[in-house]
C-alpha cells in the first residue's frame, strides 16, 4: 500500500494546453510519456464499494494492465490524501485474490463485483523537479462513459512523487496564477457514479 498525495484541477481544453506549455517552460521540467488509458471501474450492483468510499479499477495502457484499489481518503490543505494499492496484471481481467486481503474490502462480496463505468482518456505527463520536490503533472483529456451517457473529462493532476507536501500546493498555486481552473474535489470514480 502506498500513500497518494495529489491535487486535481478542472479546466478548459485551451487552458490545459496553455498550462502544459507553461509547465514545460519551467526549470527542471521534462516531457514525460503520452498514453491512451482505458479504465474499467468495478462495484456491486448495490454500490457497496462506493458506499465505503472505495474505487476499484483495471487500467489498460498499451499492453500493460494495472489493478488499483483506492480509498477516498481526506482532503487536507487543497490536496487529496488516500491509501492506494496497485498490482500488475497479465490481462484485463479483475483479480479478486489481490484485493481479498486488503482491509478496504473486508465486508464486500467480491463475487458480486461487476464493471460499472469507464474513464477513457489520453494522459500527457510533465515531470517537475526542483530542490524540494518531484511532481508528476498529468494532463488528462477524454470521457467518462456510464449507462450510455458520456461526460467530458479535462483535468490537470499534480501528484507528489518525492519531497515536501507544501511544494505540491505551491506548484498548484503557480499554475492557477497562469490559467483559470478550479480544484476538483470529485475523483474520476465519483464522477462515473
Amino acid at each position: 500500500m502506498a500513500r497518494e498525495l495529489e491535487i486535481k484541477m478542472s479546466l478548459t481544453a485551451e487552458d490545459q494546453d496553455e498550462a502544459a506549455d507553461w509547465l514545460l517552460a519551467q526549470p527542471g521540467a521534462s516531457e514525460g510519456a503520452t498514453n491512451d488509458l482505458v479504465n474499467i471501474y468495478y462495484d456491486t450492483l448495490a454500490g457497496d464499494l462506493n458506499r465505503q468510499a472505495i474505487a476499484l479499477r483495471v487500467r489498460q495502457s498499451g499492453n500493460r494492465f494495472i489493478q488499483t484499489l483506492k480509498t477516498r481518503g481526506e482532503f487536507v490543505d487543497g490536496a487529496h490524501h488516500r491509501q492506494e494499492w496497485e498490482w500488475p496484471l497479465a490481462d484485463a481481467r479483475l483479480n479478486l485474490d489481490l484485493i481479498a486481503s486488503t482491509p478496504a474490502c473486508e465486508h464486500i462480496n467480491l463475487a458480486a463485483l461487476r464493471p460499472m463505468f469507464e474513464t477513457n482518456f489520453r494522459r500527457r505527463t510533465v515531470m517537475l523537479r526542483d530542490d524540494a520536490a518531484e511532481i508528476e503533472c498529468a494532463l488528462d483529456r477524454g470521457h467518462i462513459v456510464a449507462d450510455g451517457r458520456t461526460l467530458a473529462l479535462i483535468e490537470l493532476e499534480l501528484e507528489l512523487k518525492a519531497g515536501a507536501d507544501q511544494q505540491l500546493v505551491q506548484w498548484a498555486r503557480r499554475v492557477a496564477d497562469r490559467v483559470p481552473l478550479f480544484v476538483n474535489l470529485i475523483s474520476k470514480a465519483e464522477q462515473g457514479y
